[in-house]
């Protein structure tokens, strides 16, 4: 009999695909809208439409972002930023 354990991961860990810790911070107080609002100009998106990045989380090892909405908030990895919103500060 052996003492060894078998360890078996899943799930998506796309390290390129993942906030860094100072990438995070430079989105702070950075406004952002739905990819799905923003088709139209960028300068007649409704005040509800807009969001502010106001926080991030390092939750198992992975950084969030936290958008504020006049709706409410929501907390963003990477992939889901990069699929679903865009940056309006250019």
């Amino acid at each position: 009999m052996t003492n060894d354990i078998e360890i078996s991961t899943f799930g998506l860990l796309d390290k390129n695909n993942q906030f860094e810790l100072d990438e995070a911070v430079k989105l702070m107080h950075c406004h952002v809208a739905k990819k799905c609002n923003s088709k139209r100009n960028k300068k007649k998106l409704r005040t509800e439409e807009i969001g502010i990045v106001v926080g991030l989380l390092v939750i198992n090892e992975e950084v969030e972002i936290v958008l504020k909405f006049l709706q409410g908030m929501k907390q963003v990895t990477k992939a889901e930023f990069n699929d679903s919103f865009i940056l309006l500060d250019d």
